[in-house]
């Protein structure tokens, strides 16, 4: 069954528009003057109250005190209920990758946040005011009038009896992908001052350098053009120990280009005298990549402005996404090898895993989708879809249509998640990661309770999902499911494998004889299709446990 040619006519079509919104979308200006603030608070700081000990702490649930806030800045409650004005939606200013809603609270009800939320006005939901509505065209990105900034400005803190001080934070923001890192444009700064007047930069919350993605696309807390989600960020403010300190949250925008998305929040802060967390290294991906290529560091303790070598070589750092993620670029210079990854904190603490990245010029990078399944739905619901493929990123999206989508597992070669409520209709499913490439092409969804009559099988769990080749009864592998029809036949490196014994809800079968790999396990039950929602690994060596896929949940910081 050749399902990848029966959807290339379809997929034919689909890239024909893109092509056409592609072209029709208005270039990013080749050149961009700013139009920097001043340095100095632009409200006066209240100087008169005395400087706040550590640990100081605060969920924006109730109203601040001691805080100097202009600009844009200040507290919201239940911001959930804010959307992105249906005039900028309406006139597709920019392209939103979820609803368009703000995200509620991180910690309770309450967040400070950079933007806009007075209701009925053009630029609710944005930070895109002032400007001219009439001038607006669409895909433009949001024009201002006049650049936009504002400070966020903490009461004094007393550093004065303590070696070390880390600030942590959880944060959600949205602005401008053209040029978003931190030395160019919607500028998103935690600045420190002992005087309270000339403040210096301690680290970046957004990308460190540019995704030059079109002026109606966003650079979000989740990626390049992804749904914002809230991370945890931690800075280091130890070079400011024994003496008192002003902090900031500074948002620049340097320019009035593209400056119609929602804008930064921040939430659960907490600054205590903990020394930096040290960080570990738990995987790259992918492991294989060419000079100058993409990779994403996961582990724990990453600290803003930290950088990176491969094999001793600078790596450019695009983000320190947030204490679990980093994403980076391979050097450009090295030769073909394999090389140790080193992640270098602000106080020049380290954490290295050893041969862990191959450069090899030629490879091909990115992901891509060999199949998914089910495919034919008679509602959409929550029903379990399975992707497989290779090149998945921890953090990608997954879409459904225009329809965002967390998985609720994946890893370099599966993604499962649950069908979004849709209505009856044809929907290409794609995946966005981390770091702005897409894949699609062999991903596709039809809803039509007319079409698509049949209950279809779902292969809920697989053991083992390690074996040896062709070991007969010594490398068995059980499906448990539901709905496998009889006769079902199990697709095993493109070859029909020898079924042991099969019930409605359990199919066991002999590994194959195949080489060493990782493969998609495709069942054929009937007329439907379905996959396991793991890879099977054949080794003729030692079965290793793969490293836990990074997931967004919400983990606190161990030491609050």
């Amino acid at each position: 069954m050749d399902l990848l040619a029966t959807r290339l006519p379809r997929f034919g079509a689909l890239a024909a528009l893109l092509a056409a919104l592609l072209a029709a979308a208005p270039a990013a200006s080749a050149i961009r003057h700013k139009s920097e603030p001043p340095n100095a608070p632009i409200v006066p700081l209240d100087r008169s109250a005395p400087a706040v000990s550590l640990p100081y702490s605060q969920t924006f649930n109730a109203p601040l005190t001691g805080w100097t806030l202009s600009g844009k800045w200040h507290v919201r409650q239940s911001p959930q209920t804010t959307r992105v004005s249906s005039y900028i939606r309406d006139k597709n200013l920019v392209t939103l990758p979820d609803a368009g809603f703000w995200p509620s609270a991180y910690e309770g009800t309450g967040t400070l946040v950079y933007s806009d939320d007075v209701a009925g006005t053009p630029e609710e939901g944005t930070f895109v005011a002032p400007w001219d509505t009439s001038l607006s065209a669409p895909l433009d990105g949001g024009i201002s009038t006049m650049s936009v900034e504002g400070d966020a400005v903490m009461p004094q803190l007393d550093l004065t009896s303590v070696s070390s001080a880390v600030l942590s934070i959880w944060t959600w923001f949205e602005i401008e992908s053209v040029d978003p890192a931190p030395d160019q444009f919607d500028a998103m700064l935690v600045q420190a001052s002992t005087d309270g007047a000339n403040f210096t930069t301690v680290g970046f919350a957004g990308p460190a350098v540019d995704y030059n993605g079109l002026p109606s696309e966003p650079a979000t807390s989740g990626g390049f053009n992804l749904p914002g989600k809230w991370v945890r960020q931690v800075y280091d403010l130890s070079t400011y120990a024994g003496q008192n300190v002003w902090v900031r949250f500074r948002f620049q925008s340097n320019d009035n280009l593209y400056n119609a998305f929602r804008g930064w929040f921040v939430d659960s802060l907490l600054i205590s005298s903990n020394a930096l967390p040290n960080c570990s290294i738990q995987s790259v991906s992918p492991t294989t990549v060419a000079p100058s290529d993409p990779f994403l560091i996961t582990g724990t303790g990453f600290v803003q402005g930290s950088t990176v070598t491969v094999g001793g070589v600078a790596a450019d750092v695009q983000s320190v996404a947030n204490t679990t993620t980093i994403e980076a670029v391979a050097p450009g210079a090295l030769a073909d090898g394999t090389y140790d990854v080193v992640v270098r904190a602000p106080n020049s603490s380290t954490c290295t895993l050893a041969a862990s990245l191959t450069i090899k010029a030629g490879t091909v990078s990115g992901c891509q989708i060999d199949f998914s399944a089910p495919f034919c739905l008679a509602s959409a619901n929550g029903q379990q879809i399975v992707i497989t493929g290779q090149g998945f990123q921890p953090g990608s999206v997954v879409y459904v249509g225009t329809t965002a989508v967390t998985p609720s597992y994946q890893d370099a070669r599966i993604m499962v998640f649950a069908a979004p409520a849709l209505p009856t209709g044809f929907y290409p499913v794609t995946i966005r990661n981390p770091q702005g490439t897409e894949c699609g092409a062999s991903g596709f969804l039809i809803v039509d309770p007319t079409t698509c009559t049949g209950t279809p099988c779902t292969a809920a769990s697989m053991e083992p999902t390690c074996v040896k080749p062709g070991q007969g009864a010594a490398s068995q592998i059980t499906i448990t499911g539901s709905n496998f029809a009889p006769g079902t036949s199990v697709i095993v490196n493109g070859s029909p494998v020898n079924i042991v014994s099969q019930t409605p809800t359990q199919i066991v079968f002999d590994a194959p004889a195949a080489p060493d790999g990782f493969y998609p396990v495709q069942i054929f039950s009937g007329s439907d299709f379905c996959l396991a929602q793991r890879v099977l690994q054949i080794t003729s060596g030692t079965c290793t446990t793969p490293a836990t896929p990074t997931t967004w949940g919400r983990v606190k910081a161990s030491y609050r």
